[in-house]
C-alpha cells in the first residue's frame, strides 16, 4: 500500500514538475510587447506620426497588429468626404505613402461610428496590417498624419495604410488608446492624450 502511495505521489509530483517548467519556459521566452513614444516624420506640409512598438521578450511576436481608440469621439469631429484633402489634393509623393490609383475614406459625417479596436498599419513595405517583430528589435506603427497647410485635418490610416484612409477628422484634442497584440505573448496598450497647438499634433502618454 505503501508503495502505491509513493508511486502516485511520484507521478503527482512528476506532473506539476513537468507544468512548472512548460510556465517557466513560455513566461521566460515569451515575447514581450511594448508601446513607445512617437516618432515624428515631418514635411512642408504634413507631419506623420507613429508609435514605436519593441519587443523586449526572447522570441518573436508573431502576426502582431496594432489597434486604435479614441476615446472621446463624436460625429461633428469626422470630417465629409467633400472637405477632405487627400494625397493627390496634397501633392504627396505616392510611392513613399504606397498609393496606387485612387484613394479612399470609409468613414465620414453621414456614416459615422465610433473608433473602436479598429486596426491600424504598420510602417512596412508589403503587407502591413500585421508584421512580426522579433526579439530587441522595434517597428512604427502608423497613427495619423497631420496636414499643417489650411483647412487643417488629421488623418487616420486603416490596416492597409493610406491608400485607404479609415477617418480624417477635425484637428483637436483627443483622448486614445493603441493596443498591439500577436499571437504570441501578451498583448500591450499604451493611451496617449493626442495634443493639437494649432501647428501640429503631439502625443503625450497617459497612465491606465
Amino acid at each position: 500500500m505503501a508503495n502505491i502511495i509513493v508511486f502516485v505521489l511520484g507521478i503527482i509530483g512528476g506532473t506539476f514538475v513537468a507544468i512548472g517548467v512548460d510556465v517557466f519556459r513560455y513566461y521566460y521566452f515569451a515575447p514581450k510587447l511594448v508601446i513607445g513614444l512617437d516618432r515624428p516624420e515631418e514635411g512642408e506640409n504634413y507631419s506623420c506620426h507613429s508609435v514605436v512598438v519593441r519587443n523586449l521578450g526572447r522570441s518573436p511576436a508573431i502576426s502582431a497588429q496594432g489597434f486604435l481608440t479614441v476615446e472621446n469621439l463624436s460625429p461633428h469631429h469626422v470630417l465629409s468626404t467633400s472637405d477632405v484633402r487627400l494625397g493627390a489634393d496634397l501633392d504627396l509623393d505616392p510611392q513613399k505613402f504606397g498609393i496606387i490609383g485612387a484613394e479612399t475614406v470609409y468613414l465620414d459625417s453621414r456614416t459615422y461610428r465610433d473608433i473602436s479596436d479598429e486596426p491600424l498599419a504598420w510602417s512596412a513595405v508589403g503587407s502591413r496590417s500585421t508584421i512580426d517583430i522579433y526579439p530587441k528589435t522595434s517597428r512604427l506603427l502608423d497613427v495619423c498624419r497631420f496636414i499643417k497647410s489650411d483647412p487643417q485635418q488629421i488623418h487616420i490610416p486603416s490596416m492597409f495604410g493610406w491608400q485607404a484612409l479609415l477617418a480624417v477628422l477635425t484637428p483637436d484634442d483627443y483622448s486614445i488608446m493603441i493596443r498591439v497584440v500577436a499571437t504570441t505573448g501578451k498583448e500591450a496598450r499604451q493611451r496617449f492624450q493626442l495634443c493639437y497647438d494649432e501647428k501640429d499634433v503631439s502625443f503625450v502618454p497617459l497612465p491606465g
